[in-house]
């Protein structure tokens, strides 16, 4: 471990010295209109404040969690300066958004640029590769609910675990499969366990590509009940996205970016994940005893990820803001 976080010192102090070099000789070949930070991070704001020694424009990026993790007293006077050095500003979410407008940012400075997805990158297996791709991971005909993603606290799959031990009784033909690893998989193996369900409850780890789109096209629906946490947020929510481009009703906390990826009542149920699991229970309840209105609110949710949340469409938008 030593040896690794030397090299990690290592690597960044060569990213941060060598920044102005590279900004320079970026400004002499190409000559550009102003630079994009995609991030933020302790290494990437060398960038920043290299392009503001330089009176050189720079459009930065953000995400949510970056601006509001824990950092040192020094670090957060760098990112405030970063964001406010920028001469413009994208925010992934409404949530974002206002976390900036919090830190001062202008609002005529700001942009938002919610995420999309690649449908071509996500295409509906064949009948054999699907039921193929299912028999790798011991799944048979049964209706299954996905929750799938880092298995991280603020996720709340360990709640999801618990809310569909409450409802599991009166869906004796409905599974909870979660996909996905992380530091939470002993929490959440825990409450499996707690919840006494047997093999109804599955982790499954890390899948592959094939593998996580046949999840996605055999759900009943999908869930992942983000919770506020200090210093922790969900940003936003592609994969409520890639649940909806196979027309997959979708579960989600309402707080963070959540609400924009997910239409309450459109699209999927947001529900209140601050205090207790049991509005998450009752959301599972009213998708799994209601298939048409969950199948309609799957069908919603892909029209609108295919109108709205293409990267196509989401580059034009960010194009008409950039550059009017």
């Amino acid at each position: 471990m030593p040896v690794r976080r030397l090299n990690s010192l290592i690597w960044r102090q060569r990213i941060i010295r060598g920044a102005p070099a590279l900004i320079d000789r970026a400004i002499d070949a190409d000559k550009p209109d102003f630079f994009a930070m995609t991030n933020w991070s302790d290494t990437a704001c060398a960038w920043c404040e290299a392009c503001r020694s330089r009176d050189v424009p720079y459009v930065l990026f953000t995400h949510g969690l970056e601006l509001v993790e824990d950092v040192s007293a020094a670090l957060a006077q760098r990112r405030l300066a970063d964001v406010l050095g920028a001469t413009r500003v994208a925010a992934n979410s409404q949530a974002t958004a206002d976390i900036l407008l919090g830190m001062g940012l202008p609002k005529d400075k700001l942009l938002m640029v919610l995420p999309g997805v690649s449908p071509d990158r996500l295409p509906p297996l064949g009948e054999k590769e699907f039921e193929r791709s299912l028999a790798t991971m011991d799944l048979g005909n049964r209706r299954f609910v996905l929750a799938m993603g880092r298995l991280v606290k603020r996720k709340g799959f360990d709640w999801l675990v618990r809310a569909f031990a409450e409802v599991a009784g009166e869906f004796p033909d409905v599974d909870l499969i979660i996909a996905g690893g992380g530091n939470e998989f002993e929490t959440i193996k825990r409450a499996s366990d707690e919840a006494a369900l047997g093999d109804r409850i599955r982790l499954l780890g890390r899948v592959d590509d094939t593998q996580r789109i046949a999840l996605l096209q055999g759900c009943e629906l999908f869930a992942m009940p983000n919770r506020p946490l200090p210093g922790d947020m969900e940003g936003f929510g592609i994969v409520f996205l890639e649940a909806a481009l196979f027309a997959k009703a979708t579960i989600g906390g309402n707080n963070g970016g959540v609400p924009d990826a997910v239409a309450d009542g459109e699209t999927g149920l947001l529900v209140d994940t601050s205090s207790s699991h049991q509005p998450l229970a009752e959301a599972l309840r009213r998708l799994l005893s209601d298939r048409d209105y969950t199948r309609k609110l799957g069908r919603q949710g892909r029209e609108r990820t295919l109108g709205r949340f293409t990267w196509q469409s989401v580059a034009r938008r960010l194009s008409d803001q950039l550059f009017g």
